[in-house]
C-alpha cells in the first residue's frame, strides 16, 4: 500500500477524505509532524453521516483516537490477537519512535463467513431514505443492505454506494431507490460448490464481497462472503481465457504480442495514441475478439474506460529508449512514471489481479558481475530511473488482490508490425544493407539481447500462469545465451552481411551490464526461441528493396524531435 496517499492532515476536512475511504477502506489522520494522531474507518465515517455531522468540518471530530497500532518488532500473532479482540480495524500502522508510519500490516482476523439472514435490519425497502438504510447498514454491521420489493430482490446498497452519492450531493432524505445497485452480482440456488465458484470467478469486483443467494422466485435465502472461495477462484482464474487490455499495443511489442493472445483465444483490448500511425494494427479490426480505444494514458476516465471488463492489463505505453526520453524530461516523467502509476491504481481499484509492467535491463546501468533479480539498481539515464520509480511504485500496491508482475527485458531486436530502427541490432543491420558499412563506438559495452517475439511469448506466459507464480515477482526476460558485447554484435551482423565495420574507441554510452535469466527459465520455463542471426537475416528479408529505414516514424527519437514543435503543449 502507498502509505503516503492514505494520510491526511488533522486539519483536513471531512468530506475530503471521502475518496481515500472508497479507495482504501481507511484514513491515517496525522499532524504537521506526521505523526500519527487518529483513524477513519469507513464505519467512523458512516457515523459521522448517521449523526449528521457538518462535511466542511475538520476530521479530528470524528477520527478514532484509540487505534491499534504497532511496531515493525510487533510480532504477527500479537497484532492479530489484538485486531480479533476490539473487533476492527484490519490496516493496522506501525510506528516509528516517533510515531510516524514506517510501514502498514494487514491483518489476518477471521471474517464472518455466515449471516443472520432472518435479521430485520439486513433489509431495506426502495422508498426508505438513504438515511434510513445507513442506520440499517450500521446496526446490523455487514456493510450491505438487500433491497426487497415485493418479497423479491430489488437491489442492493453498500457503504461505499452511500459514501459516493453523498460526496455527489445527494441528501440523506432522498429515497434509496435513487442509489441502489438494481444489477448487483448475484447467485442462484440449487448450484454445486463448483458452479459457484465459477459464478464467482466471474464477479467484476473480487475481494471481501457479499453476494445474495436467491431461489427460483428471486427471494434471498443467503449471503455468500466471496473471501472464503479466493484460493479455489485464484485456481480457476489461472485456467480461463482473459481479456486483456495492452495499454501501448500497437507498438513494437505491442503489436505482436496482441496477435499472440487472439492466436489463443483470449480477448484483446489496446489503448493506444497512435502516436506512430495505426499500421501495425489494421488487420486485427475485422476479429471479434480485438478491441481498439484510442486515448492518451494521461486522461484517467479514458484509462478507467478501457479497462472495465478486463481482468489483466499489459502495460507497454510509454517514452522508449534514452534518447527519445532526453527530448522532454518533464513529458517523459508524466508519461513513463507519473501514467504508470496512475494506470495500477486504477487496475488495483477495478480489483484488476493481474498487472505486467514492462521494465527494462536497462536499470541494472552499470555492472561488472552478471546481474540477478536481487542485484542492485544502477541507473545511468532518466529512462531507467523512470523504470525503477515505476517498479517501487506498481509493487507498493501489491496485496491479495492486486499481484503485478514486473518484465524486466533486454535490448529488443527484431521485424514487428511497427518496425524500430533505433536499436541496435536493427539498426546496424539497415546500414550494412542499405550504405554497406556501419560504426561502433565503444564497442566493450554489454547487452542482454531479446528477440521482440521471443519477448511476447514471456508476457503470454505470465498471463497464463498462476498468479501464486507471477503474482509480485519481478522476472529478468532474456537468455543468458545471449548476453552481448557490441562489438561482437556487429562482427556477427558483418558476418551475414558484408560490409565495412568502423570502430570508434569512444565509449559515448554509460550502459554497460550481463543478466542472468535463470529465474524465468525455473519459473515459468521460458526459453528464447530466436537467436541474433535470425533477427538478422528477418530485418534483411523484410526490408527487400524498397522499405525507408530512415522514415522517422521508425525512430523513437528522430519521430519525437520532428515533432516537438506541434507537441509543444504536451512535450514543454
Amino acid at each position: 500500500m502507498e502509505i503516503k496517499n492514505m494520510k491526511h492532515f488533522d486539519d483536513a476536512l471531512i468530506r475530503e477524505i471521502i475518496p481515500t475511504i472508497n479507495f482504501y477502506g481507511i484514513v491515517f489522520i496525522v499532524n504537521r509532524q506526521d505523526v500519527l494522531v487518529g483513524i477513519i474507518s469507513g464505519g467512523d465515517l458512516r457515523r459521522a453521516f448517521i449523526n449528521k455531522i457538518n462535511l466542511d468540518n475538520e476530521v479530528n471530530e470524528i477520527m478514532n483516537k484509540k487505534f491499534i497500532s504497532g511496531t515493525k518488532k510487533t510480532s504477527k500473532e500479537k497484532l492479530n490477537n489484538k485486531a480479533k479482540e476490539l473487533g476492527y480495524q484490519s490496516t493496522i500502522p506501525l510506528l516509528d519512535k516517533k510515531g510516524k508510519i514506517v510501514a502498514i500490516y494487514k491483518s489476518t482476523k477471521r471474517k464472518k463467513e455466515k449471516f443472520d439472514i432472518e435479521q430485520n435490519f439486513l433489509y431495506s425497502t426502495p422508498n426508505e431514505n438513504i438515511f434510513q438504510v445507513m442506520k440499517k447498514i450500521d446496526i446490523s454491521g455487514e456493510g450491505i443492505s438487500i433491497v426487497i420489493k415485493e418479497n423479491k430482490l430489488f437491489g442492493i446498497i453498500t457503504d461505499k454506494n452511500i459514501r459516493d452519492a453523498i460526496s455527489q450531493g445527494i441528501s440523506l432524505n432522498e429515497p434509496i431507490s435513487k442509489i441502489v445497485n438494481k444489477k448487483p452480482f448475484v447467485i442462484h440456488d440449487k448450484k454445486t460448490k463448483e458452479e459457484i465458484i465459477k459464478e464467482l470467478k466471474n464477479c467484476p469486483i473480487k475481494g471481501n464481497i457479499k453476494i445474495p443467494v436467491l431461489d427460483k422466485n428471486k427471494k434471498v435465502i443467503d449471503i455468500i462472503n466471496a473471501e472464503k472461495f479466493k484460493d479455489e477462484i485464484l485456481i480457476l482464474d489461472n485456467n480461463k481465457t482473459k481479456s486483456v487490455l495492452i495499454t501501448g499495443g500497437a507498438g513494437y511489442l505491442g503489436s505482436i504480442l496482441a496477435r499472440k493472445l487472439l492466436g489463443r483465444g483470449h480477448k484483446v483490448r489496446i489503448l493506444d495514441n497512435l502516436l506512430y500511425g495505426n499500421d501495425s494494427i489494421k488487420n486485427l479490426k475485422n476479429n471479434p475478439n480485438f478491441e481498439f480505444v484510442k486515448g492518451d494514458l494521461k486522461h484517467i476516465d479514458v484509462v478507467a474506460k478501457a479497462a472495465t471488463g478486463i481482468n489483466a492489463v499489459v502495460h507497454l505505453a510509454g517514452i522508449v529508449g534514452d534518447p527519445a526520453c532526453s527530448i522532454s524530461p518533464k513529458y517523459t516523467i508524466e508519461q513513463n512514471f507519473l501514467s504508470t502509476v496512475n494506470i495500477a491504481n486504477i487496475c488495483k481499484y477495478n480489483q484488476i489481479n493481474r498487472f505486467i509492467f514492462a521494465s527494462s535491463c536497462s536499470v541494472y546501468g552499470h555492472g561488472n558481475k552478471i546481474l540477478n533479480e536481487n542485484s542492485k539498481l544502477n541507473p545511468v539515464s532518466l529512462y531507467a530511473r523512470d523504470k525503477i520509480n515505476s517498479e517501487n511504485g506498481i509493487m507498493n500496491l501489491a496485496n491479495d488482490n492486486f499481484s503485478p508482475t514486473i518484465m524486466r527485458m533486454g535490448t529488443l531486436y527484431g521485424w514487428s508490425f511497427r518496425p524500430r530502427f533505433d536499436l541496435v541490432l536493427n539498426i546496424l543491420t539497415a546500414l550494412a544493407i542499405r550504405k554497406g558499412e556501419f560504426s561502433i563506438f565503444g564497442g566493450d559495452q554489454w547487452r542482454p539481447m531479446l528477440h521482440v517475439a521471443d519477448a511476447a511469448d514471456a508476457y503470454v506466459l505470465a498471463i497464463e500462469a498462476s498468479t501464486k507464480k507471477v503474482g509480485k515477482q519481478i522476472f529478468n526476460i532474456g537468455s543468458n545465451d545471449q548476453n552481448f558485447k557490441i562489438l561482437d554484435i556487429g562482427k556477427i551482423v558483418n558476418k551475414i552481411i558484408p560490409s565495412k565495420m568502423n570502430v570508434d574507441g569512444k565509449d559515448f554510452d554509460k550502459r554497460d551490464y550481463r543478466v542472468n535469466f535463470d529465474k524465468i527459465s525455473n519459473v515459468l520455463k521460458y526459453k528464447s526461441s530466436h537467436s541474433i542471426e535470425d533477427g538478422i537475416k528477418e530485418i534483411r528479408d523484410a526490408m527487400g528493396s524498397n522499405f525507408d529505414y530512415t522514415n522517422a516514424k521508425y525512430n523513437n527519437f528522430k519521430f519525437l524531435k520532428l515533432k516537438e514543435d506541434s507537441f509543444a503543449e504536451n512535450i514543454k
